[in-house]
């Protein structure tokens, strides 16, 4: 049987003797249930988290360990059973069927935690879970259509202006020219006046 206790290894210290900076001291209790456990068979880590989300009850321990390897073994990954059994307290059945519809949801291109908000808001329900991803779909397109739509509108605002500063940029160029030309028309005028003055 795999969970049966192997020869002791009371002497191996827990984390292969690194602290664990990220999580507060456990008590000899928690350290010994914790070694006791990884002797099953139990994986250090799964068993260390469990004890530290519930505590040193070696009945709970076990009975969410045995679970989560059940689930493992139906080819869920740990991180999402370990979700699931803390989002449903352990509810072996709750658990189970959150994993499948996770699966199912995920395969559909939801994300894993727009999955998870419809799942838990609507207990489970499929056909609600379903109506609420699709609603946030929907805003969701409808909100990147109208970015879209502004993002184009921005554009068209810019190619405008930049039509109209270059507009702007022709007159101002054409006014100068304008005012080149009336310049010359004036000293031609007064050099014809001057020429008429000196022929009298």
């Amino acid at each position: 049987n795999r969970y049966q206790l192997l020869p002791s290894q009371q002497q191996r210290p827990l984390n292969n003797g690194t602290p664990d900076v990220r999580h507060p001291p456990l008590s000899l209790t928690a350290v010994t249930l914790i070694r006791q456990v990884t002797d099953m068979g139990f994986p250090q880590d799964r068993v260390e988290k469990a004890v530290r989300r519930l505590g040193d009850d070696d009945r709970k321990v076990l009975d969410y360990l045995c679970l989560a390897d059940r689930l493992v073994e139906q080819h869920y990954k740990i991180d999402d059973v370990e979700t699931s059994l803390e989002l449903f307290e352990n509810n072996g059945e709750k658990a189970a069927l959150y994993l499948q519809l996770l699966t199912r949801f995920r395969e559909m291109g939801f994300s894993d935690d727009k999955i998870q908000v419809a799942l838990v808001g609507n207990d489970l329900d499929v056909d609600l879970a379903t109506e609420s991803l699709m609603s946030v779909m929907i805003l969701w397109r409808s909100v990147t259509v109208l970015w879209r739509s502004v993002t184009i509108l921005w554009r068209s605002v810019t190619a405008l202006w930049r039509s109209v500063t270059v507009l702007w940029r022709s007159v101002m160029v054409l006014w100068r020219s304008v005012t080149v030309l009336w310049r010359s028309v004036t000293v031609l005028q007064r050099c014809f006046a001057l020429k008429l003055v000196l022929t009298i």
